[in-house]
């Protein structure tokens, strides 16, 4: 036997059959000292001399006809003597054989000895002397054997264990207290604490609930791997029936769930009662001892204010079968009533059946056949709506595949056009070089054809690119709405994958060919700025400054900023370009205006070029020999 068994069964004397009053955190005790045998008189002055903590108040008392009731004992801690309860004795028996000072001559010395049986045995002979009686007045503190019982068991933290002396003492409060079902539950109930309800009389284990019920024995004998009690559940159904309630947070909150086993309803009948109302209202407030609840549809409304009274009468008068059938009818309610479409059609059941909520758990046949009925009602015109959704994302999906596969083409015919444009210039060169037999006009009219290319044409591709990008974007939007619009009429019965998968497969190909057309253009980019930078420094370099090779090259440059501007945003123009050892460059249509800016004022100080020209190296001479003049005299003076 443990500590705490053997404690409570010392105190256990103080309550067997006797009256008593007992509530959740005390019992209050008024026993005559007669009444018990010396054994178990004993132990409970050993328990009041050595374990006081057991005790919130501890009194030995005399009750005569001359002094009403005056303490001798008291425990603060151990026991001690209550001199003027003495004073008061010896006072009204003074002229009487009774000697009041040897008596508390006794008590001392047996209590400065802690000879607790001599007490014990003293006390029991003193008891019926002269008129006077001797009682025990205490209060027993049940949280500290409620924190000591779970003490003792492993993992304990997650609950909280409460103590009865009997089931029916237990209940008996709770019957005193059904209209306070607020006040019981905010008790009993907490958010976070699952509640372990334990009694010294020997019942049958309660396992199949949330909620346990144990003897002190059971409890105790409990093996270590069954110390860690569902609290996950505990607080799982708390949290969802929080959410369910439609009231503000001054509402206590215990999940109806909880109670799945007829000795929980029983028990709690008045907390079950009262958490089925409040979640399955649509408006719920507590106000002092009312409760005020409100169901509202558009046909009809069901509204009552209860008061402690009614809902007492209310409570007692449902039967086993009711509280069990109200359960029932609360798990089905909650498996779909946090969806606003069900929560309805439970309410228009409600209201359909009931003329009130006392009404409830007597119709709650009636009420889920109704509620049926409305289901298979709502799902007949759904599947109607559901037809129509599925031929509209069967259009929406022949839709996108065209429209992507049309883009697509576009795209792709936009890309071969520029391909056949610079295979034009490049003919046309060549006619041009056959028909005139030089290469003079070449090089303006290959700078020409690239600069309008790139100024015109491209940003034309980039329109294209954009408009796969907002096609892609608007098929994703749409497949969302379709796929709500089904999914609000078949839940997740429909299997809408397939479409997504039709769908998918169409925009990732057209996600592809837009990389591979960004990627083709990045490369012509680049070539036909090469292609211009080149051309323009031979135009430059090999022609007079008055001829048109040279006027159209340095023109070029206003055209290569137009280009900036206008190509800054595209996907295929690089705002900066990182070159490996150089690092960060500048954008390719201004690298190439100040390459030709460049290359033009070094040829302010040259003559044209010719192939023998820089073969010979008399480029690097002249720069050099007009270089040294410039530091002789001081001056600048251009090499005519």
């Amino acid at each position: 036997m443990s500590e705490i068994e053997g404690h409570l069964s010392q105190l256990s004397s103080l309550w067997k059959g006797r009256e008593i009053t007992e509530e959740p955190r005390i019992i209050d005790i008024d026993s005559p000292v007669s009444d018990l045998s010396k054994n178990d008189l004993s132990g409970i002055l050993q328990l009041a001399h050595e374990e006081g903590n057991y005790f919130d108040d501890f009194e030995v008392t005399f009750h005569t006809d001359r002094a009403g009731e005056q303490p001798i004992l008291q425990s603060g801690g151990s026991l001690r003597v209550h001199d003027p309860g003495f004073d008061t004795l010896r006072r009204a028996y003074d002229t009487e054989d009774v000697a009041i000072q040897d008596w508390r001559k006794i008590v001392s010395d047996v209590l400065h000895d802690d000879e607790v049986e001599r007490l014990a045995e003293f006390l029991l002979e003193w008891s019926g002397t002269a008129s006077i009686s001797l009682h025990i007045d205490c209060i027993v503190d049940k949280s500290e054997i409620g924190d000591l019982l779970k003490a003792e068991l492993e993992g304990s933290s997650s609950f909280s264990v409460f103590f009865w002396t009997e089931e029916k003492q237990f209940q008996s409060w709770l019957d005193q207290h059904i209209s306070d079902y607020a006040t019981v539950a905010d008790l009993f109930f907490q958010e976070r604490n699952l509640p372990v309800f334990v009694f010294y009389q020997e019942i049958e284990p309660e396992y199949q609930s949330v909620l346990q019920f144990h003897s002190v024995k059971s409890l105790l004998n409990l093996e270590p791997a069954d110390h860690d009690f569902d609290v996950s559940q505990y607080r799982t159904l708390m949290d969802r029936d929080r959410d369910v309630l439609q009231a503000g947070p001054e509402l206590s909150v215990v999940s109806p769930s909880l109670f799945s086993t007829p000795k929980a309803r029983e028990h709690f009948a008045s907390v079950f009662v009262y958490s089925v109302f409040a979640g399955v209202a649509k408006r719920v407030r507590l106000t002092e001892d009312v409760l005020e609840l409100e169901i509202k549809t558009r046909r009809k409304t069901i509204s009552n204010k209860i008061d402690g009274e009614a809902f007492t009468n209310a409570v007692q008068q449902y039967t086993v079968d009711e509280l069990t059938a109200l359960y029932e009818f609360y798990e089905s309610f909650v498996e779909k009533g946090t969806r606003d479409t069900y929560r309805d059609f439970w309410h228009r059941s409600i209201v359909e059946e009931c003329d009130s909520f006392e009404d409830l758990p007597r119709k709650t046949a009636q009420i889920r056949e109704f509620y049926t009925f409305l289901e298979e009602e709502a799902i007949e015109k759904n599947f109607d709506d559901l037809n129509d959704a599925i031929q509209d994302a069967h259009v929406f999906t022949a839709d996108v595949t065209s429209t992507v596969s049309e883009t697509t083409r576009s795209l792709t015919s936009e890309i071969q056009k520029v391909v056949l444009a610079l295979l034009g210039a490049v003919f046309a060169n060549l006619f041009l070089v056959v028909r005139w037999s030089n290469v003079d006009m070449v090089l303006p009219f290959s700078i020409f054809v690239i600069s309008g290319v790139l100024l015109f044409y491209f940003p034309t591709i980039q329109t294209r690119i954009d408009e796969l990008d907002d096609l892609i974007s608007e098929s994703n939007d749409d497949f969302k709405v379709y796929s709500e619009t089904i999914q609000e009429f078949s839940g997740h019965l429909f299997d809408f994958s397939r479409f997504d998968d039709r769908r998918g497969s169409y925009v990732n190909y057209a996600e592809k060919r837009r990389k591979w057309a960004v990627k083709k253009l990045q490369l012509a980019f680049w070539l036909l700025i090469i292609v211009w930078g080149g051309l323009a420094i031979i135009s430059i370099l090999g022609y007079s400054r008055s001829s048109g090779q040279f006027l159209i090259a340095t023109t070029s440059v206003v055209v290569a900023g137009v280009i900036w501007f206008r190509h800054r945003d595209a996907d295929y123009y690089p705002e900066t370009t990182d070159v490996p050892v150089i690092g960060p460059a500048l954008s390719p249509a201004i690298s190439l205006a100040i390459l030709i800016l460049v290359v033009a004022g070094i040829r302010l100080f040259i003559e044209p070029l010719t192939v023998d020209a820089i073969t010979s190296g008399r480029i690097l001479q002249e720069v050099l020999s007009w270089v040294s003049s410039s530091q002789l005299l001081g001056v600048q003076s251009p090499i005519s």
